[in-house]
C-alpha cells in the first residue's frame, strides 16, 4: 500500500513538472509585436526572419528576437538635444554651428539589421548627417549660407537620401532649425550693418540737398521768367500808347478847370491873378 501510495506521488510530481515545462516552453516561444515595429528573428546569432507586429513564436531557447521601430523617427541635433549641433566652416571659412531634424522610416529591416546589428543610428546616420552637412556648407559662403538655407538643407536630403537608400533607410525630411555665428562674425556683421545704415543717412541727406538746391534752381528760373514777362509787358504797354491817345485819356479825365500855376518861356510862374493884373 505504502509502495503504492510512494508510486503515484512520484507521478503527479512527474505530472506537474511536465505541466510547468510545457507551460514555460509555450510562454517562452511565443512574442508580441507591436505596431510600427518588427522583430528580427535569430538563430544561433543568424538572422532567419522578420515578424511583423502582433502574435508571433519562435523556437524557446534557440531562437532569438530583437525589436527595431520601422515607423518614422527624427533625430534631433541641438542644444539640450541627444546629439550636439554641428560644427561647420563655409566657402569663406567663417564657423557656424547648425541645429538640425533629420527624419527617417526603415523600409528593409532585415538589411539594415544585418548591416549594423540593430546600431545603425551611432554607427550610421549620425557619422553620415554630420559629414553631409560640412561638406554641403562648405559650397556657400556665410552671406549665402544665411539667403539660401532651404536650398543648403535640400542639397543635403538629397546626398544623405542617396547614401542611405543601400542599407534600407529612407530619408523623408531635412530640417535646419536654427544657426549660430562665431562671435567674430556677429561683431563684423553689426559693424557693417551700422556703416551701412550710416551711408543710408549720408545718402538721404545728399539726396535732399540736391532736392533743395533743384528747387532753388527752379524758383530762380521762375522769379527770371516772371521779370521777363513783366519787362516785355510793359514794353508792349509803352509802345502802345501814342501820343493821341494819351490826350484823348487826358481829356476824359479833366474837368475843365484850369491848371492853378503853369510857367512862361522865361520860367516865370503865372497864376490866374497875374494874368488878371495884365488885363
Amino acid at each position: 500500500m505504502f509502495e503504492r501510495i510512494k508510486n503515484m506521488t512520484v507521478k503527479v510530481v512527474v505530472g506537474v513538472v511536465l505541466v510547468v515545462l510545457v507551460a514555460v516552453l509555450a510562454f517562452s516561444s511565443m512574442f508580441t509585436v507591436q505596431t510600427g515595429e518588427v522583430a528580427v528573428l535569430k538563430r544561433f546569432g543568424k538572422v532567419t526572419s522578420v515578424k511583423g507586429e502582433g502574435l508571433n513564436y519562435k523556437i524557446p531557447f534557440i531562437d532569438t528576437s530583437e525589436i527595431i521601430t520601422i515607423r518614422e523617427q527624427t533625430i534631433r541635433f541641438g542644444h539640450n538635444e541627444e546629439f550636439s549641433p554641428i560644427s561647420a566652416s563655409t566657402r569663406d571659412m567663417q564657423t557656424v554651428e547648425i541645429e538640425l531634424t533629420v527624419s527617417d522610416i526603415v523600409n528593409d529591416p532585415m538589411k539594415l539589421y544585418t548591416s549594423f546589428t540593430g546600431n545603425h543610428v551611432n554607427s550610421l546616420l549620425v557619422p553620415r548627417i554630420r559629414d553631409a552637412v560640412q561638406s554641403n556648407v562648405a559650397k556657400y559662403s556665410i552671406e549665402q549660407f544665411v539667403a539660401q538655407r532651404a536650398e543648403l538643407a535640400t542639397n543635403i536630403f538629397d546626398e544623405l537620401k542617396t547614401e542611405l537608400d543601400p542599407y534600407g533607410l529612407t530619408l523623408t525630411n531635412v530640417s535646419i532649425t536654427n544657426h549660430d555665428f562665431s562671435d567674430s562674425y556677429e561683431a563684423a556683421v553689426e559693424a557693417k550693418k551700422v556703416a551701412e545704415q550710416e551711408v543710408e543717412t549720408e545718402k538721404q541727406k545728399q539726396e535732399k540737398k540736391v532736392v533743395e538746391a533743384e528747387s532753388a534752381v527752379r524758383l530762380a528760373e521762375l522769379e527770371i521768367e516772371k521779370k521777363r514777362l513783366q519787362a516785355q509787358a510793359n514794353k508792349i504797354e509803352t509802345e502802345s500808347l501814342s501820343e493821341q491817345i494819351i490826350t484823348k485819356y487826358w481829356i476824359e479825365k479833366w474837368d475843365g478847370q484850369l491848371p492853378k500855376v503853369t510857367t512862361s518861356d522865361t520860367g516865370i510862374m503865372i497864376t490866374p491873378e497875374l494874368l488878371e493884373e495884365g488885363q
